[in-house]
């Protein structure tokens, strides 16, 4: 970073290390307001104001879908792709209708592996009131290793065999945590 200031004998210019400047940027790490604006700012910003932007990302799948987001990140640039880290997927509470139905938003096992390749340094997924729909076809995914797995409040279509899918998409995970979790069918929705 250059400064500039006018001083008597004319302009004067100093250097600051970019090593003070990243480390002032991660003392902003949870002001994503000026973090989103100092990534605009220039190529000494942007690299640090993304990590902390895209370090930790919450999608709710009742207000966008996990294929959007793969769509958004199969074009982003590899500063957003490889600064993420821990991924939360999240549906809206369950809901219980007059007619005794329960629902929540879905999530396709598939659509979360046709994601992951686009989040090479992921290291945390937590799901967390959703339906997990398994899949007998996947697309092909290379599996890869987590450092924390958390399911939470999950209902599974197809039974314990959905969780047994999900688990396939990684070869190691070292944090496995499932709380409140059932298995088995959706009662029909009888408003179609």
């Amino acid at each position: 970073i250059m400064t500039f200031a006018l001083s008597e004998s004319g302009t004067h210019m100093s250097r600051v290390p970019p090593e003070l400047v990243d480390h002032i940027i991660d003392h902003l790490y949870d002001d994503k307001a000026t973090l989103s604006t100092l990534s605009t700012v220039g190529r000494l910003f942007y690299p640090t104001a993304c990590l902390h932007l895209f370090h930790d990302i919450s999608i709710d799948i009742g207000c966008k879908s996990i294929q959007e987001f793969t769509d958004f990140l199969r074009d982003a640039s590899p500063h957003i792709r490889n600064n993420i880290r821990k991924l939360r997927i999240t549906g809206s509470p369950e809901i219980i209708s007059l007619f005794g139905r329960t629902s929540k938003q879905k999530l396709s096992i598939a659509a979360l592996a046709s994601l992951l390749p686009h989040i090479p340094c992921l290291s945390e997924l937590c799901i967390h009131s959703v339906n997990i729909e398994g899949s007998l076809t996947l697309p092909s995914c290379v599996p890869r290793t987590l450092e924390r797995l958390s399911i939470s409040c999950v209902r599974t279509v197809g039974g314990p065999v959905d969780i047994c899918i999900l688990l396939t998409l990684f070869s190691e995970i070292q944090t496995l945590h499932i709380e409140d979790t059932s298995w088995g069918q959706l009662r029909p929705d009888p408003e179609g």
